[in-house]
């Protein structure tokens, strides 16, 4: 019984490892979705409520891809712990 315990052990800290990198991909696709989404639908609301045309949704769009994407490099980025 202690031989199988052991196995389970070493194979959870295995598994422990990939739930991380599969926590951290999650987190990247949903950050990217949430800010262009954010920016868009925004984007939309305000050039009807302001019949501005597609100008504020283009620009809107266009920050919240920049927001998603630098966002993301900041994920990705290594972190010091000090």
């Amino acid at each position: 019984m202690a031989g199988r315990a052991s196995t389970l052990t070493t194979t959870m800290g295995q598994h422990k490892g990939y739930w991380k990198y599969l926590a951290l991909v999650s987190e990247v696709g949903l950050v990217l979705v949430a800010c262009i989404g954010g920016g868009l639908l925004a984007g939309l609301f305000l050039d009807r409520w302001l019949h501005t045309g597609p100008a504020l949704t283009v620009l809107l769009l266009l920050t919240g891809i920049a927001a998603g994407f630098l966002q993301v490099f900041r994920l990705l980025l290594p972190r010091n712990k000090h």
